[in-house]
């Protein structure tokens, strides 16, 4: 475009083509840059926000580290006592994946949402917050530690300088660990996700808990939709039913290892973010990232 004196476009010298791209061009431009103030707007409202409410819960941050850590132990316990009892009481064994009819052994997160089922809607309540707390607990341990492949740092995430394939690649990792929540939640608290609040009448009279074998008759206990599925698939591929049963004491094993370590180690600390080597992990990533 030819310019004036000013600085500013010459549109009596323009193709009318040109000077409708030119117009629509800056009204786009001004949508845009009203657009970023209500951004602005927005952010700041939210960072004073959420320090105040960091701030209002300060006194409440010993309860609430004792309240994370035992629901940490409650899941990794609920975790423990499933794979025993499919060890000891599993008839098939490797064959089938380990695979159990009916739960024998005591199992703490089973029997409170059982326990919590009778009263509506408790059982959800303690579900959702179970579930969120995974999901955070995911979210920040990511963060943390970065997206890498083995030891190599291939995206790192910061406040609001993340790249965008980074945040592409942590919903792809987000959408798998929901999935795989979603399994693990069978082996938390097998007879809850199974068959919920049922309950099967015996013949010597009262109730008993529902279990595989007592579901697959008729006119009795319901077997959920998502416990139907991932026994079907235990089924017909047990091979990936054994690798995700030994996934599960690997997990257990490396739990353990860090809780201990960081329940003995005097160390202080390290938090995920550092101001003075990012521009190191920038570089780092566009080094990784850069085509040889």
């Amino acid at each position: 475009f030819q310019l004036r004196e000013d600085g500013t476009p010459d549109l009596g010298r323009m193709r009318a083509a040109d000077r409708k791209e030119f117009n629509r061009l800056q009204r786009e431009y001004k949508s845009l840059v009203k657009h970023n103030y209500r951004l602005q707007e927005m952010e700041e409202k939210v960072g004073f926000v959420i320090p105040r409410l960091l701030q209002f819960l300060i006194p409440f941050r010993w309860a609430i580290g004792i309240s994370m850590m035992g629901i940490s132990l409650l899941v990794v316990v609920s975790l423990l006592m499933t794979l025993l009892d499919r060890l000891i009481h599993s008839d098939c064994g490797w064959q089938c994946g380990y695979a159990l009819q009916e739960r024998r052994l005591f199992n703490p997160a089973d029997d409170i949402f059982m326990y919590l089922s009778r009263v509506f809607p408790l059982d959800f309540l303690v579900l959702g917050i179970l579930v969120l707390y995974i999901f955070v607990s995911s979210v920040y341990g990511i963060v943390s530690l970065g997206v890498r492949f083995l030891c190599f740092n291939v995206y790192t995430l910061l406040p609001q300088r993340s790249m965008p394939q980074a945040l592409l690649v942590l919903c792809s990792l987000m959408s798998y660990i929901l999935l795989a929540l979603c399994m693990a939640l069978m082996t938390i608290a097998p007879n809850y996700t199974s068959f919920g609040s049922q309950s099967m009448a015996r013949s010597s009279g009262g109730s008993g808990r529902c279990s595989l074998e007592r579901g697959s008759a008729p006119n009795d206990c319901q077997v959920s939709v998502i416990s139907s599925f991932f026994v079907r698939i235990a089924v017909v591929m047990p091979f990936l039913s054994t690798v995700y049963y030994f996934a599960n004491w690997a997990f257990i094993f490396m739990y353990g290892s860090v809780f201990s370590f960081c329940l003995l180690s005097q160390q202080q600390q390290q938090q995920p973010f550092y101001e003075d080597n990012q521009d190191d992990l920038e570089e780092e990533e566009m080094g990784l990232l850069m085509p040889s």
